[in-house]
């Protein structure tokens, strides 16, 4: 490995190390997020480095710039440091206990919901999933947003379904919901894998903090987990597996998990040209997914954004049917150069400080929610923060919607024990 890759890599080891020494064993948002952005600003480095040892060949771009990673690094250590001094102050707190009539109504009201999108979704368009044309999902999946925000809802579900038992029984069962229902939602949506994988991270980190597996069951069960999300990169593409495996496995492993390509050529295209910095400009169109299409018939499949920015306009991909990621990094390069970088690492660690707090709340609400959030924070080191909020706010709305419907449920379910016993005194008197 070169030297001038490896002593990045080992700073933002450290700082990956100093992570989990500042979180006092607390897994909440400062530690999965720490620890998101590892993996997709540093993980290439010694993944490049295993590739070229296992192909025979250098895997490493030609054109990266080593000061723009210590740049990233940089960023790293700001958000590290100051979001671990933030957390200092949050207190670790029992999760919150449902009583049965409780679980019952929640994990009803969320799973009912998700099966109710599933098949209106399905009755109405079929799968959306058909080998080598995934590219062809965004406009496969125009206009149907209002079935689409309720997939997430077999997360939750399986969060009470564990908070319910806390034992290895309520483990695996929570597990096979979130493998069955996100592979539903991977054939349904034509090979999406973001929501099996989030699933699955969610309740590896609740059983951890009910004692039911340790930190180290979570990284290896991750490898396992990247590994089967990388073999469905195979199987929607409609990849055999040829002689080129390992090339390939490599190259979607890469790109899916640690893709600092993007930064990388952002950087370098805003240095060769005098292209100003967007601010702004991009942010608005992110949160076009929130207007229903009803509402707006001509809104576009593709909005523009700093995603759509980074594929057409630096990358030079216009086929209109797919857009490329800019990372966390990217995008606030995108809106500001290196002081919006710096800027971004501040304003995330605030972020990331209230998230922290609502993981360890008094509520249950707040506690339920926050954790259904927390696995989509790999979108906002992997694709981009304004992705995030979005996907923050529709997710709340999805949630609340839920969760008053299960308020509705379970005072149904008080109103017939109350029916009932009093049935039961009222014979009593009689007899």
């Amino acid at each position: 490995m070169p030297i001038n890759l490896l002593l990045p890599f080992l700073v933002s080891l450290l700082l990956l190390a100093l992570t989990f020494a500042l979180s006092r064993n607390k897994v909440g948002f400062y530690v999965i997020t720490s620890a998101f952005m590892f993996v997709s600003t540093f993980l290439w480095i010694p993944l490049n480095w295993l590739s070229g040892l296992v192909l025979g060949q250098d895997m490493f771009p030609d054109s990266l710039v080593t000061s723009w990673l210590w740049g990233a690094v940089a960023f790293y250590a700001i958000y590290v440091l100051l979001t671990g001094v933030l957390v200092q102050s949050v207190t670790v707190r029992p999760l919150p206990i449902y009583d049965k009539d409780s679980s019952i109504a929640l994990g009803f009201s969320f799973i009912a919901l998700f099966l109710l999108a599933i098949v209106g979704y399905i009755a109405m368009n079929g799968f959306s999933f058909s080998a080598g044309h995934y590219g062809h999902r965004l406009a496969s999946n125009a206009g149907n947003g209002i079935f689409i925000i309720f997939f997430v809802l077999f997360i939750p579900f399986s969060y009470v379904l564990l908070l319910h038992s806390r034992n290895y029984l309520g483990l695996v069962g929570a597990l096979c919901v979130c493998l069955i229902c996100g592979m539903l939602v991977y054939f349904t949506l034509g090979g999406s894998r973001n929501i099996l994988a989030a699933g699955v991270v969610g309740v590896l980190i609740i059983s951890q903090r009910v004692g039911l597996i340790s930190l180290k069951s979570i990284a290896l069960s991750g490898v396992v987990l990247i590994l089967l999300v990388n073999y469905l990169a195979f199987v929607r593409y409609g990849l055999s597996l040829d002689s080129d495996i390992m090339a390939l496995g490599f190259r979607f492993l890469i790109d899916s998990l640690s893709p600092y390509d993007s930064f990388n050529n952002i950087v370098e295209y805003f240095e060769a040209t005098d292209e100003f910095h967007k601010g702004f400009e991009f942010i608005p169109a992110q949160f076009n997914p929130l207007i229903p299409r009803v509402l707006w018939p001509d809104k576009p499949v593709l909005p523009v954004t700093n995603a759509y920015f980074y594929t057409e306009s630096i990358l030079g991909i216009t086929k209109g049917t797919y857009i490329i990621s800019p990372t966390l990094l990217g995008g606030l390069y995108i809106m500001g150069g290196w002081g919006a970088v710096f800027l971004g690492s501040i304003v995330l660690s605030m972020l990331t400080f209230a998230c922290e707090k609502g993981v360890f709340s008094k509520s249950p609400f707040i506690v339920l929610l926050s954790f259904t959030l927390l696995p989509f924070t790999f979108f906002m080191v992997r694709e981009s923060f304004e992705l995030f909020i979005n996907k923050a706010i529709t997710i709340s709305c999805v949630f609340l919607f839920a969760w008053a419907g299960a308020v509705l449920l379970n005072g149904v379910f008080k109103s017939i024990k109350r029916a009932q016993l009093k049935k039961i005194n009222n014979d009593a008197l009689k007899v």
